[in-house]
């Protein structure tokens, strides 16, 4: 048995690189740097898939997406991947009975009619157990449940 490798993510979690002293093209730059690699996989790969990814809350609501720079990413990569773990600001896990509509805000953000050719990839998706947390393995089980419910559809 062969194996392939089916993507490559030029970036993980770009939503939190601090740009703050990079020039003022860094996302023009990153674009093209994006054409690039899809360019030479495109060439010597075939069926390999180029992308990036990004937190869900980045994708879906942070600056880069309301400046449209995720959606200027999207229009040159086969893969728009997603990390996705509901947390606030102290780590606390978030009532995941929103697990629906991230996942719902997600795909509206990025839909079928605007970007055809993407692929939306769940990269990493994970919920914590620990108390500190507000969690436990109970939490956690009900999560990845109600997240493969909330994919299916």
């Amino acid at each position: 048995h062969s194996r392939s490798i089916t993507s490559i993510q030029g970036g993980n979690d770009i939503d939190r690189y601090n740009t703050a002293s990079e020039s003022a093209t860094f996302w023009d730059d990153y674009w093209l740097f994006l054409e690039r690699i899809r360019e030479h996989v495109n060439r010597d790969y075939f069926g390999t898939r180029v992308g990036f990814t990004a937190t869900r809350e980045g994708l879906t609501s942070g600056l880069l997406a309301a400046g449209g720079v995720f959606q200027d990413l999207a229009e040159v990569v086969d893969v728009i991947g997603v990390t996705y773990y509901p947390l606030d600001g102290d780590y606390r896990v978030k009532d995941q009975d929103n697990v629906y509509d991230d996942l719902e805000e997600l795909v509206e953000t990025f839909p079928a009619s605007s970007y055809p050719n993407q692929r939306i990839h769940l990269q990493e998706i994970g919920y914590p157990t620990s108390s500190a947390n507000n969690s436990s393995e109970r939490d956690q089980a009900e999560f990845y449940c109600k997240a493969f419910k909330a994919s299916d559809s």
